[in-house]
């Protein structure tokens, strides 16, 4: 499960968005954050925050399907 926070950025329009890993276990508390072309990975078991290449970004894509009706958006592609 994910959890993801976005706002847009005042001066180029794009979106900044925090992405918070809520499960599965292994992956609790990592963060990914995404402003305009830039992309971040967080692991907070070592530590460290580590830029995702642009080489990188084009290789996976997530199709996110809601699993609660009250959820705000019923799917989101990253």
């Amino acid at each position: 499960m994910l959890t993801v926070y976005s706002k847009t950025d005042a001066d180029g329009g794009q979106y900044r968005s925090l992405i918070h890993f809520d499960a599965p276990a292994r992956d609790i508390n990592k963060l990914l954050l995404k402003s305009g072309s830039d992309l971040w990975f967080y692991d907070p078991s070592s530590q460290a925050s580590v830029r995702i290449s642009p080489q990188l970004k084009h290789c996976y894509k997530l199709a996110l399907t809601a699993l609660s009706p009250e959820a705000t958006y019923h799917s989101i592609d990253l």
